[in-house]
C-alpha cells in the first residue's frame, strides 16, 4: 500500500486568514499499470558518449468510461530525485 499525502494551503482573500489542509490517498501497487520517466539528455561530443539524468518518475493509473472502456491514464503523483533547481 502506497499511501500519499500532501498538504493544501488554503486562503481567504477577504479576510486574508489562511488554513492548512492535510490531503490523502492511498494507491495499491495493482492500481498503477504504467510508469513514466522525467529525464534529461546529455551528448558529449568529444568522448561520443551520451548521458541519461533522471528527474523524476511518474506513476500512471489508468481511467476508464463508464462502459468501460480504456480512455488514458492519469498521473497522480510525481516522484522528484535532486534538488528543487533540478526539475527545471
Amino acid at each position: 500500500m502506497l499511501v500519499y499525502q500532501k498538504m493544501l494551503s488554503i486562503q481567504n482573500t477577504k479576510t486574508d486568514k489562511e488554513k492548512a489542509r492535510k490531503q490523502e490517498k492511498k494507491f495499491d501497487v495493482d492500481d498503477f499499470s504504467k510508469i513514466q520517466f522525467i529525464e534529461s539528455w546529455e551528448f558529449d561530443e568529444e568522448s561520443g558518449s551520451l548521458r541519461k539524468n533522471v528527474k523524476a518518475v511518474a506513476f500512471m493509473v489508468p481511467q476508464y468510461s463508464k462502459s468501460g472502456e480504456l480512455m488514458g491514464h492519469k498521473i497522480p503523483f510525481h516522484i522528484w530525485f535532486g534538488e528543487p533547481s533540478f526539475r527545471d
